[in-house]
């Protein structure tokens, strides 16, 4: 039956079928839901199933590695959901005898000055908080000079990086992705993006494809941990089977030049998710982790994104 579900996902019913499933405990349909909005976010976003999504929720794919969209596009689509959830806010507010009137706000809509309000400020601090204006493209967009202005974003400090000349306040707004600094986490994965790079280097080198990279990184942070959490459940072969599988796609030229930390441990997760899909083995059945990477579970949420 959960096989039936997860076939039929769309567009319009994708958000009830992920809080069905969680509201059911069902971890395989309510995953597999969050994975399929990932995905078709950008879709999503123009139509009214976004103004489905819960704060939760919302927060969630904000926070999520995997989403496809661009950092404009999700600004503007958190925007538009939170002006949505001030309106049903206000809505809640406003007395009887105006409502269902000209003068309700369901019709008249919300006032200029409540689209720059505290309130709605307030609504979208939890979700401005994860939006990676660092490397949103043009980085001098109107939605973003507007989202400051409102006070929606606050501005980064300037680095010593960023500054070109303080005499001109001449900033780099490309310092972010040639200079990423060590704790930064980074742009979210895009794929078009990925396909554009993956070209754009093909044709710089084309034999860059199957190349072996020169070692960048040290043998020790890129040996792998694993760990049978259920081993009653988890058959060993199987067991086996995945490590075999996890560890020869780290040794290929992709993953293996990956220098910083934050993107060899982003890669390995999306690596063993694949890995887990194609052998139908539970999340929480195995653990696989960078030796470098401290024992506490990783934080980005599950994906099925194909590995590249």
């Amino acid at each position: 039956c959960e096989d039936v579900v997860v076939k039929n996902l769309s567009h319009d019913n994708v958000v009830q079928i992920l809080q069905w499933g969680r509201s059911n405990n069902s971890k395989y349909i309510s995953t597999h839901a969050a994975r399929f909005i990932e995905r078709e976010f950008s879709r999503i976003s123009q139509s009214a199933t976004l103004f489905e999504l819960t704060p939760t929720e919302m927060t969630e794919l904000t926070q999520s590695q995997f989403l496809q969209s661009t950092e404009l596009e999700l600004l503007a689509a958190c925007c538009r959901w939170g002006e949505h959830a001030l309106l049903k806010k206000l809505e809640e507010r406003e007395p009887n005898l105006v409502a269902d009137t000209c003068h309700s706000i369901s019709r008249r809509g919300l006032k200029k000055s409540e689209k720059s309000g505290e309130e709605l400020k307030e609504i979208l601090k939890p979700l401005a908080e994860n939006i990676r204006k660092d490397y949103a493209l043009p980085p001098f967009h109107q939605d973003l000079t507007d989202a400051y202005n409102k006070g929606i974003l606050e501005q980064s400090p300037l680095g010593q990086d960023l500054v070109v000349c303080a005499s001109t306040s001449e900033i780099n707004p490309d310092v972010h992705w040639l200079k990423p600094d060590d704790e930064s986490c980074g742009p979210r994965y895009y794929r078009p993006y990925h396909m554009a790079l993956l070209k754009h280097r093909n044709l710089k080198d084309p034999s860059w494809i199957g190349k072996s990279p020169e070692s960048t990184t040290s043998s020790e942070s890129t040996q792998i941990k694993f760990t049978n959490l259920y081993p009653d459940i988890l058959d060993e072969n199987v067991y086996i089977e995945a490590r075999k599988r996890i560890s020869d796609r780290t040794k290929q030229a992709n993953f293996m030049s990956l220098t910083r930390s934050f993107h060899r441990k982003m890669a390995l997760e999306m690596i063993t998710r694949q890995t887990l899909i194609e052998l139908d083995i539970p999340e929480e059945c195995l653990s696989c982790r960078l030796a470098s990477e401290n024992s506490e579970k990783s934080i980005t949420p599950p994906d099925v994104l194909p590995y590249l």
